[in-house]
């Protein structure tokens, strides 16, 4: 086994933006085209407010001390007037490191993770034995890219390996959970994930989400996909990062297809009209 590759649970996440491999976020990316994904290495940008609270709630309940160094309750007023600006003006000089957070925000993110916590299954999955904010470097076996994945936390679960990913959402049902999964190809995530800890450590793992949603009453549910799903998920995997390889050897990162590309509408909007009766 290569010397760079291993698990390893005392990376900062800064030390693992600088490790030079693919990661699953650049190759959902290449689902959109290889250009999206180049212009996102090539293009800094400022995080979302949803990324803030949710990096917030993830820090919370993963890395308590990064969540007291990153942020802090920010103070009830605005920006406008003069006392207002001085206000901001002594925050910003004691906490010259940390994001503002509102106090909707701070109190929102502090009750999801008790939500969490109060969760019997989801508790038992986050706060036992395990470690948190692990990487994995490794080599994959088909193409021999080196591959890297930040997991959220190993642990167990009844006597079951796990890999646990955490999830703010705007919808923890199994309906909701279920599109937003298809949407944001969290099928490839939990592939990508397992297929890395196996070359590592061999072991039958189950990757599991733990959702969270985002506003009150904040409802928890730990989902798991089916092994179709992964199986979906490991094919699209290795479809996107071999037509990665192809455009950094060419050079040339694709965009969407030329030419004029017909499209219809949804089978539910056709349904729809159907119901419609004409006068």
């Amino acid at each position: 086994m290569p010397k760079n590759v291993g698990i390893f649970s005392l990376m900062s996440f800064s030390e693992y933006l600088g490790v030079d491999a693919m990661n699953c976020s650049t190759l959902k990316k290449v689902a959109q085209s290889p250009l999206h994904a180049q212009h996102e290495l090539t293009t800094p940008s400022e995080p979302s407010q949803a990324f803030v609270i949710g990096d917030a709630f993830h820090g919370l309940v993963l890395e308590p001390e990064r969540f007291d160094a990153e942020y802090a309750l920010g103070l009830d007023c605005g920006k406008r007037t003069k006392a207002d600006k001085e206000a901001w003006a002594e925050w910003l000089a004691e906490h010259p490191l940390q994001t503002a957070l509102k106090h909707e925000e701070w109190d929102a993110v502090h009750a999801m993770r008790e939500a969490v916590l109060a969760h019997p299954t989801a508790a038992e999955i986050m706060d036992g034995e395990g470690q948190n904010e692990l990487t994995m470097v490794w080599e994959d076996p088909a193409t021999g890219t080196l591959c890297k994945g930040r997991a959220d936390r190993l642990t167990t679960l009844r006597g079951e390996s796990v890999i646990a990913d955490l999830k703010s959402t705007i919808d923890a049902s199994p309906e909701g959970w279920g599109r937003r999964s298809a949407r944001f190809l969290y099928h490839c995530q939990a592939a990508w994930y397992l297929a890395g800890a196996n070359e590592l450590a061999p072991l039958d793992r189950r990757f599991l989400f733990v959702c969270c949603e985002k506003k009150a009453p904040y409802g928890v549910t730990v989902q798991e996909l089916n092994e179709d799903a992964i199986k979906a998920g490991a094919k699209l995997n290795r479809i996107y990062l071999r037509r990665w390889l192809k455009c950094l050897e060419a050079k040339k990162f694709t965009g969407y297809p030329a030419g004029v590309i017909p499209y219809g509408i949804p089978s539910w909007a056709l349904n729809e009209i159907d119901k419609i009766e004409e006068d």
